[in-house]
């Protein structure tokens, strides 16, 4: 005997009895029921079979779920830690902005009171060195007023003499 699926042994008893002799004013029919049961011993020898490898695609299906799943599972993970890496390098780069805007800002308001020392102290110079030019100016002038005056008093002072001097002779 040839061993066939159990579709096709359903298909065979579906039409044994299609082709069945019908039994007038009912719904019945005859069938030979030796092949009847020939065909029912089939399905009981493949249903175990059957069953084990539908059993085996179930566990199957749910194995490569399963994998699907923990595929699924590992990219969320990464992806998680990849957004989470670039958002610490986001704040990362955000703390070194701020740090160095405030670096820059420290830099500008030292420079500023570098710049506005530095003006005040050369003005305070400057004001020591206007002072001193002030006074030797002063010196300067006094210096040459006396020197007129003496080359005044000495210009008149031979004359003076001149004059005694001629008078005497």
């Amino acid at each position: 005997m040839k061993k066939i699926g159990t579709l096709e042994i359903l298909e065979e008893i579906e039409t044994l009895i299609d082709q069945g002799k019908k039994i007038p004013f009912t719904h019945n029919v005859t069938i030979n029921m030796d092949r009847m049961l020939e065909l029912l011993d089939q399905i009981r020898e493949n249903f175990p079979q059957e069953l084990s490898q539908a059993k085996w695609v179930l566990q199957e299906k749910r194995r490569l779920l399963d994998e699907a799943q923990q595929e699924a599972d590992r990219i969320i993970q990464s992806a998680n830690a990849k957004a989470q890496a670039m958002l610490q390098e986001n704040e990362i780069m955000r703390r070194a902005e701020e740090k160095a805007r405030e670096v820059y800002q420290r830099a500008v308001e030292e420079a500023r009171t570098l710049k506005r020392d530095a003006e005040a102290y050369a003005e305070a110079i400057l004001a020591k060195l206007e002072a001193n030019i002030e006074k030797m100016l002063t010196t300067v002038k006094a210096s040459r007023s006396q020197l007129r005056s003496s080359i005044a008093q000495a210009s008149q002072v031979p004359a003076t003499q001149t004059t005694k001097t001629n008078s005497t002779s």
